[in-house]
């Protein structure tokens, strides 16, 4: 399985499933700008992340989708 790891504002809890809105822009790709979900399970949760208010989450990815109505995006 493919995964992440980032600092986030919540803390969610190892085992929860999450889900993660990404851009892609054109400059990366070589392709229009696209935007995906992907739906991830939590497998870490570090919560002394050098940055106050913050903690880390490591996740591994299970499916993805593209978002093409930009309605369903968040920011």
């Amino acid at each position: 399985m493919l995964g992440a790891y980032f600092s986030t504002d919540v803390a969610p809890v190892v085992g929860e499933l999450v889900q993660i809105f990404i851009e892609i822009p054109e400059k990366v790709s070589g392709k229009q700008t696209a935007q995906f979900c992907f739906t991830a399970r939590v497998i870490h949760v570090d919560r002394d992340r050098p940055a106050v208010g913050k903690v880390g989450i490591g996740v591994n990815f299970y499916s993805y989708q593209r978002v093409e109505n930009s309605k369903q995006r968040r920011d």
